[in-house]
């Protein structure tokens, strides 16, 4: 591939993960070479291919990388609970032992509650007969499998039987997370009674309950008055970092008298607060039930408990201690006023009607700063320049006077609440003031000036005014070009609904990247929304480390995405090139440090990129890094459900498929510095099954080289962390956590976002060459035979109207 490749629509790799299916011939999640796939396929040729794959050890290992594709499953909507199915005892007991036992890995961090969620969606088939095909090789897989009564061969594609299943067994979990391709046939060696369930119907159930639990905790917590003027963005990070734990009946929660730290919601059982005050100041014992909390306080203050807590069931509360709530936002003192810095702003009618995004209105709260000014304090003077300060009054009483006479007539008063300002920071400086703008008394104000609003909005018109996603496309393009403009060259690529071209515009001989994508394809593969979306993306970026988009056009047939040609290859090669070694340290260092950059950039506009790997990062003519193929992209402002992305690089949250955001992608910032450093994946092992890996995934379960250094080790250890809210990067200070880390002290981010520090390698290009990988086949022959279907209906073309 080259530096403007395309997810083309959803490749899928793999195989079905069932332990009794992943046995040498089953085809691998990485595509091995004709010689090693025909080594897997009987034993008996070992002996006679052990030299010859020997030999090709490190082309194996360049293979695999270069075809490790990615995988993708439908949305499933969160708000639909899917229907269940009614089971006895009897199948309830047999059920949940066969899951608490098998310990798949997809089940293995469920709670009591989940799995009987699980067993809701799992329904009973007692119409297998002797000789049935459950399915074939080659099948895409959709169910899970449990054997109640009855015996389930495995057969290899040629029909030998591989392993018997029986009771009590099950098969099939990957195919519960995304569609995969099954290895062998299954086929029942008796009649037999099944359980199964359905991809959909787990993922759907997964994400119902995610959705309305997080929104349950987020309803309990606006009744906590501590939090109550936390938006609904800051209450669903600070329910994601509540932990969930368990008490036994009598069991002492809190004792009265010892430190306050954690602050406790009551999910299920009854909790006896008793003991409470002192002397004469006692009060009676008080009960709480699911739905109450107690021990807020300890966030705030590290004052001794005021009461005892004793379980007086089971009980299982959602927890969080005071630091995990202060590495995920700060104190809690500096979180209340930041939430009320940002309802303010977000009162004000210029920035209510603007299209700052949440991210930005973060940072302007952070830059606001607390001044305290005496009475008789002039904010502004008339026939003055004004100050260009927006001011929101803290407490206290700011009067505007008009200037005229002695001491000038009031024209209106101001206080608590209040701003003054807004207009005056969009005017050009210099213009001067018509009044005198005195503070009554000593008044607290939280201010913010001209000159930080610009560095962190860009440009002032977005106040007052909405802009959309067109808008902003138009804004960013280079030059509006047009296809009649651009003449095509040669082929670079293709993938599934289309290829792409070096072209070259007409008019200045520029050579640019052009996307052919087949709309027929397209709308067959359930893809235009994917499409729509990375376009939109594409056209509203703009930063030196992402690909450029130029412009965007179609016709009857294809919808085409014409962008910048990054032309120095893939940071995949020079990975690779050092033979297993992984890159010296510093130059891993600059590689993630443009890499972070980018992904900065991704998050700050609330967009999860959900697709990094070394394949996906591209070198320019200066060395330095640019993220491609943006097919994954999204907006996400909650959490979504959407199972996408690499397998080696797929978060633990995003496998266990209840809900994840822009935090996957600091996990895959974690696998991908390992890789840079190591040449190889932290979960990967060779000739390992998909599951083997996934479990791993979701332990968070890999190991360090000694060779890589204590510092090295330490930014891994703290990206791969399996809770996402106590991830680095998702932290109380986000994305400027992972620039603080000691690995990256050597790096000057500003210096770097301008490209004035020299990169390790630069590439070598000749002239005329398109890019600097040797190994692109640039001939079109194989594409020329590219089917457009059947033509589009009225209907379908209106799909793409807004292209």
């Amino acid at each position: 591939m080259v530096g403007f490749c395309w997810k083309f629509g959803s490749a899928f790799c793999g195989f079905d993960d069932d332990p009794e299916e992943c046995k040498p011939g089953a085809v691998s999640d990485w595509q091995a070479d004709d010689e090693e796939q025909e080594y897997h396929k009987s034993s008996s040729k070992i002996s006679a291919l052990e030299d010859s794959i020997a030999e090709k050890s490190q082309l194996r290992q360049e293979k695999r990388h270069r075809y490790r594709l990615t995988v993708f499953a439908r949305q499933v909507n969160a708000t639909e609970c899917p229907r269940t199915s009614k089971k006895t005892k009897k199948e309830s007991d047999f059920l949940h032992r066969v899951l608490r036992e098998d310990r798949k890995f997809i089940f293995c961090d469920f709670t009591d509650k989940e799995q009987g969620f699980m067993l809701d969606v799992l329904r009973k088939d007692d119409t297998v007969k002797k000789g049935d095909i459950l399915y074939s090789a080659g099948d895409i897989g959709d169910f899970f499998y449990i054997i109640e009564q009855g015996q389930v061969e495995i057969l290899w594609p040629d029909n030998t039987p591989t392993t018997t299943l029986k009771n009590g067994d099950s098969f099939g979990e990957v195919a519960l997370l995304f569609d995969v391709p099954r290895a062998a046939t299954a086929r029942a060696k008796t009649d037999c009674v099944l359980w199964k369930m359905h991809q959909h119907c787990f993922r759907g159930k997964l994400a119902h309950h995610a959705l309305t639990q997080e929104e349950g905790i987020m309803d309990l917590l606006r009744r906590v008055e501590l939090f109550v003027n936390m938006d609904d963005a800051t209450l669903r990070k600070f329910a994601n970092a509540l932990e969930l734990v368990h008490f036994a009946p009598d069991e002492r929660i809190v004792n009265k008298g010892d430190e306050g730290k954690v602050f406790y919601i009551i999910d299920q059982g009854q909790v006896r607060i008793h003991a409470i005050g002192a002397g004469d100041s006692k009060q009676v014992d008080i009960t709480l039930k699911g739905g109450e909390w107690f021990g807020e306080r300890s966030l705030l203050t590290g004052e001794p408990r005021a009461a005892n807590a004793t379980a007086l069931t089971k009980v299982a509360a959602w927890a969080v201690d005071r630091d995990t709530f202060e590495n995920s936002f700060g104190p809690l003192q500096q979180v209340i006023q930041h939430e009320m810095k940002k309802s303010f702003l977000k009162a004000i009618p210029s920035f209510a009607q603007s299209d700052i995004n949440p991210s930005e209105l973060d940072t302007l709260a952070d830059m606001m700063q607390e001044l305290c000014l005496k009475a008789g304090h002039h904010i502004d003077e008339v026939g003055k320049p004004y100050r260009q300060v927006l001011v929101v009054i803290e407490h206290g009483r700011i009067s505007l006077y008009d200037g005229k006479g002695e001491d000038g007539g009031k024209v209106f008063s101001i206080q608590s609440g209040d701003y003054y300002g807004d207009k005056h920071i969009r005017d050009e400086p210099g213009k001067l003031s018509c009044y005198n703008v005195v503070c009554e008394e000593n008044t607290t104000v939280w201010s913010i000036s001209r000159s930080e609003l610009l560095s962190v909005i860009g440009d002032l018109d977005r106040l007052g005014q909405s802009v959309s996603f067109e808008a902003q496309r138009k804004s960013n393009y280079k030059a509006r070009i047009q296809q009649k403009e651009v003449e095509k060259i040669k082929v670079l690529g293709h993938g599934g609904f289309g290829k792409v071209w070096l072209v070259k515009h007409k008019e200045t001989n520029q050579h640019y990247a052009l996307k052919e994508l087949n709309k027929r394809q397209i709308l067959d593969r359930n893809q235009a929304q994917n499409v729509m979306r990375e376009r939109e993306i594409l056209a509203t970026l703009n930063h030196p480390f992402i690909l450029g988009q130029v412009s965007s056009f179609q016709d009857e047939t294809s919808l085409y995405i014409l962008m910048d040609l990054i032309r120095g290859g893939e940071l995949y090669n020079l990975i690779v090139g050092t033979e297993g070694k992984g890159l010296p340290v510093e130059d891993a260092v600059f590689y993630a440090a443009c890499i972070h950059s980018a992904l900065a950039h991704f998050h700050a506009r609330l967009i999860a990129y959900r697709d990094l790997k070394p394949e996906n990062v591209m070198l320019d003519k200066d060395g330095y890094c640019v993220l491609v193929d943006l097919g994954f992209a999204k907006v996400i402002t909650t959490k979504t459900f959407t199972l996408c992305g690499t397998p080696e690089y797929l978060a633990p949250e995003i496998l266990m498929s209840k809900g994840h955001d822009k935090a996957v992608d600091q996990w895959a910032f974690g696998v991908l510095i390992y890789e840079l450093l190591t040449c190889r994946s932290p979960f990967y092992r060779q000739g390992d099954k998909q599951v083997e890996m996934f479990k791993r995934i979701v332990k968070s379960e890999y190991k360090v080289p000694p060779t890589v250094k204590v510092t090295s080790e330490d930014i891994i250890q703290r990206l791969l962390v399996r809770n996402p809210a106590k991830r680095l990067g998702n932290l109380s200070n986000g994305s400027e956590d992972v620039r603080a880390h000691p690995w990256f002290k050597s790096i000057d981010w500003k210096l770097l976002r301008k490209k004035e520090i020299k990169a390790p390698w630069i590439p070598e290009i000749k002239e005329g060459a398109a890019v600097a990988d040797s190994h692109i086949d640039f001939s079109e022959g194989a594409y020329q035979n590219l089917s457009f279907g059947r033509a589009l209906t009225a209907g379908e073309q209106s799909i793409f109207k807004t292209f």
